[in-house]
């Protein structure tokens, strides 16, 4: 995940949908999925 603060809100949105497939897949979902 990254760790750099996110710029603006549709940029964070982007991030967490981006995110939300690795979390799901690699962690079980466990964060924020």
């Amino acid at each position: 995940m990254s760790t750099r603060a996110p710029e603006s809100a549709d940029e964070f949105l982007t991030g967490l949908k981006g995110q939300r497939v690795l979390v799901t897949a690699g962690a079980g979902g466990i964060g924020f999925a």
